[in-house]
């Protein structure tokens, strides 16, 4: 069953699926309190569209928004969480297909970790392709005397 947010029974799972998202993301870091205070913002202002898989419980969740470009729905997904016990199990599909609209022409977009290659293969699977890569390059921190 999919349904819409409820901060009453949902935020653990919000809190969850943040922190996995984050740690896997970016290992080794602290995950920002702000980063999901900031999400139950947007939910409640309406500035976000938020789907929970509720099977005997809430069990994952979408968070994306959407907009008209060119006469087309525009959906990009800012986070999505599937419990581990149900993942491979069609559930990633089932939360996308409660964004589009019935016969609507749409796009659906994400950005995801290249150090997360289970999420890259299950999306490429649902037939998603790679549209761009992000570029970094870290430098040390210039103490004085160095050159």
């Amino acid at each position: 069953m999919l349904r819409k947010f409820d901060k009453s029974t949902d935020i653990d799972l919000l809190v969850a699926g943040e922190v996995e998202a984050y740690s896997s993301s970016y290992p080794g870091s602290q995950v920002p309190l702000d980063l999901v205070t900031n999400r139950i913002r947007s939910i409640e202002r309406r500035r976000v569209k938020c789907v929970v898989l509720d099977e005997g419980g809430p069990k994952g969740y979408v968070i994306a928004n959407r907009h008209m470009v060119r006469g087309r729905f525009e959906i990009y997904v800012e986070s999505l969480y599937i419990d581990p016990r149900l993942r491979g199990q069609g559930k990633v599909e089932l939360l996308f297909n409660a964004l589009i609209e019935p016969s609507a022409d749409s796009t659906i977009s994400l950005d995801v970790s290249v150090v997360n290659q289970s999420a890259v293969d299950s999306y490429q699977a649902l037939g998603f392709e790679i549209q761009r890569y992000r570029m970094k390059k870290d430098f040390p921190p210039r103490g004085p005397g160095s050159q």
